[in-house]
């Protein structure tokens, strides 16, 4: 992998095992977890980071159950897993609650199905039970609480939104652009990626910069084939991406 340019010094850099499949935050305590898949030994890793600071809580956290694993939200002190009966079939069996400062299992409860996450608790049911009847459980304890309120959880996540190449600076040196950019601006500050086409397959390139100032430049994936659809995105000013498949960084911009 190419190295990279630009005055930009990540605030997170870390390697996990396998393929990064998803990522999770809290905002608000500047939290990040990771779930990553190795697929050739069917197994899946929790990780949880401060991508504000760096600090490495835990790291490539493997569980009892191997494979049917997805995380689903990560409060200020758990992190949420929900457990499922057999691949390919949607309704889980099981919520997993890590430590998120040190990976240790909080709670767990068996035979209850993971509906969503509200401001208030983690929303249940029992699957095997008709009517569905939703149950709210206290995130940090896994025990059931009585509350009628419903808030959605709040997210400043800032996406960029796709454009023609048009929208790439003239004095920006690249190759054969193919497919849409990813462009977004916040405050004076332009970030894009894109890929480019090179014999041994595509690159994805992601690039920051101010003016004609370039603060970051920087390949995230090379000799690939298909777009990548999903490739930074922006929260409370730091900047996130993923290279190499297994790496997760983050910039304070």
């Amino acid at each position: 992998m190419n190295e990279t340019k630009g005055t930009l010094k990540p605030t997170l850099s870390e390697n996990v095992h396998g393929l990064i499949w998803k990522i999770v935050l809290n905002e608000k305590n500047y939290l990040l977890g990771a779930e990553s898949r190795d697929a050739e030994n069917k197994q899946v890793y929790f990780s949880v980071f401060n991508y504000s600071n760096g600090q490495k809580y835990f790291i490539n956290k493997p569980l009892y159950e191997r494979w049917n694993l997805n995380m689903v939200h990560l409060s200020e002190s758990s992190l949420l897993i929900k457990v499922y009966p057999d691949e390919g079939k949607p309704v889980n069996k099981g919520i997993i609650a890590l430590d998120c400062k040190t990976g240790d299992v909080k709670w767990e409860k068996h035979n209850i199905a993971f509906h969503n996450v509200w401001e208030e608790g983690l929303e249940v049911y029992n699957p095997d039970l008709l009517p569905k009847r939703l149950l709210l459980l206290e995130i940090e304890t896994g025990d059931e609480i009585h509350n009628n309120d419903r808030s959605p959880l709040n997210s400043s996540i800032i996406f960029p939104d796709q454009h023609d190449q048009n929208i790439i600076p003239e004095w920006l040196i690249h190759s054969e652009i193919v497919g849409s950019v990813f462009y977004v601006k916040i405050n004076e500050r332009n970030f894009l990626s894109f890929h480019e086409n090179y014999p041994n397959g595509l690159q994805l390139r992601l690039v920051v910069y101010e003016g004609v100032e370039i603060l970051l430049d920087d390949i995230l994936l090379e000799g690939i084939q298909k777009l990548q659809p999903e490739t930074f995105f922006i929260v409370q000013n730091h900047l996130f991406c993923m290279k190499g498949n297994n790496k997760i960084i983050s910039y304070l911009v």
